[in-house]
């Protein structure tokens, strides 16, 4: 929806401000204590990965950009929210993975997505599908499922074998793969310190394009990803802190368990 109102660039760069959303709202809406704490050295990894995201987004015409937004209007406005709702999730996804086992969340919130984006595709309705079934005193066509359901065969074979190949790898890289992969490894990080790495992926998506696509990485995005990696760097506690932390986190954990050792059960 964003994308459709704003340049791709306007809409990444404020989709970066999730690197700062996302600490923010873990210090003010985290589930315990542990969670709402923020280290001096987490916010400043995440300001540098803010910094770092725009950075290896600019063009390069020019050491900086040449012109900046004079507005926000809706598009800058929409895609604002969805960075606070990916941040709020992120937030919310660390409360939960001390109660559930990450393989199970991942697969509900696959089935969550996919359920939401059925119904998406009913209400947009882009293949009639839905007029075509609905009675008359509706508003509908009233047509035999077997007809409308031929006609979805029909358009699906529409699409090429290059367009289908990216909806499956869409579906299994961006889709089930990342969300496996950050269940299972976000459940031994922090939401801000999770979002230091998500702050690589301008830099990855640099590297598919020249893999891929056999575009040439610029100098922004070189540079843009040392200052990422200087980000994740920045953001590791000395050895000490590191230990005190992981005596922290059993500790959590250990109240988070009845005497039987099951989790207890979230309100």
């Amino acid at each position: 929806l964003s994308l459709s109102q704003i340049p791709a660039l306007t809409a990444a760069v404020l989709y970066s401000t999730v690197n700062v959303i996302t600490p923010a709202l873990a210090a003010l809406a985290g589930a315990n204590a542990q969670e709402r704490e923020v280290s001096a050295r987490t916010w400043a990894g995440c300001a540098l990965g803010l910094i770092a995201s725009c950075w290896a987004l600019v063009p390069d015409v020019g050491l900086l950009p040449q012109s900046l937004p004079a507005s926000v209007g809706g598009g800058e406005g929409t895609m604002l929210a969805a960075s606070f709702c990916y941040a709020a999730s992120k937030v919310r996804l660390s409360s939960h993975l001390r109660h559930h086992p990450p393989d199970d969340i991942a697969v509900g919130r696959l089935v969550g997505q996919a359920g939401c984006a059925a119904a998406f595709l009913g209400l947009v309705d882009k293949t009639q599908a839905v007029h075509e079934l609905l009675p008359e005193q509706a508003g509908g066509l009233a047509e035999p499922a077997d007809a409308v359901l031929a006609e979805l065969v029909t358009w699906a074979n529409g699409f090429t074998p290059q367009q289908l190949g990216l909806l499956l790898a869409s579906s299994l890289l961006s889709g089930a793969g990342a969300t496996w992969f950050q269940s299972n490894g976000q459940r031994k990080a922090s939401a801000p310190k999770a979002q230091l790495w998500f702050a690589m992926t301008p830099v990855f998506g640099a590297v598919w394009a020249y893999l891929i696509l056999g575009e040439a990485l610029t100098y922004h995005e070189c540079t843009g990803a040392a200052l990422v990696v200087g980000a994740i760097v920045l953001s590791i506690p000395p050895p000490r802190d590191r230990s005190q932390a992981a005596a922290a986190a059993a500790a959590a954990d250990a109240e988070a368990e009845p005497a039987g050792g099951a989790p207890l059960e979230r309100l």
